[in-house]
């Protein structure tokens, strides 16, 4: 990636509080070119730049804003967002990435990780619902009683808990809500649940 100029980057900081100070929302990239007097093709460059520094938190169509009031002390790791993952029947994977959250080193503990938004009610009893965000540790295995991303054999994508059935002799995915099925068809392990994070607004 070519070199960042630190005065493009503040100009396109300050731009994004003025313009989230005026509107109250995410300002558009029309709205940041207006304001900076920058072309498209640099704002298109810079903005996921910035988010991967931890400058901004950055969704499209969603988010723009300025990340202040940080502790020094802590130190921070961007991590992305893939898209959903299904609590229920297994979904489609979704591997594009939607946008960077900055989330403290210290949560995280080892190995990559990155964020799936929790979809469906199958993990409810386990106190995980609809729409929360989830921090993932991408591995290929896991230990019983964990939960999981499973991905079944048609690309589908879901999150259960891992579990092993004495009488049948083999592991499968268990909801955790009584009104849906577990899972016994053959599926690989994409990562473990490390934390659901809530909104309560």
């Amino acid at each position: 990636m070519q070199h960042k100029k630190q005065e493009t980057i503040e100009l396109i900081l300050e731009a994004i509080d003025a313009l989230n100070d005026e509107f109250g929302r995410a300002p558009t990239q029309t709205e940041l070119i207006h304001e900076t007097g920058l072309n498209s093709g640099t704002i298109s460059r810079y903005i996921p730049y910035m988010a991967k520094e931890g400058l901004i938190e950055y969704e499209p169509r969603h988010i723009l804003r300025v990340i202040h009031d940080y502790d020094d002390d802590v130190e921070y790791e961007m991590l992305p967002e893939l898209g959903g993952v299904a609590c229920g029947e297994p979904a489609l994977a979704e591997g594009a990435i939607l946008g960077w959250k900055p989330v403290p080193k210290g949560c995280l503990g080892h190995g990559q990780h990155y964020f799936l938004r929790a979809s469906g009610f199958s993990m409810i009893d386990a106190g995980i619902d609809d729409g929360d965000l989830l921090i993932i540790r991408k591995q290929d295995h896991a230990e019983y009683h964990q939960i999981v991303v499973g991905l079944d054999k048609n690309g589908g994508t879901t999150l259960k808990r891992l579990m092993y059935d004495e009488e049948r002799g083999r592991a499968y995915l268990l909801a955790e809500n009584e009104e849906y099925e577990d899972l016994y068809e053959d599926f690989v392990i994409q990562g473990i649940l490390v934390k659901c994070i809530k909104d309560f607004e």
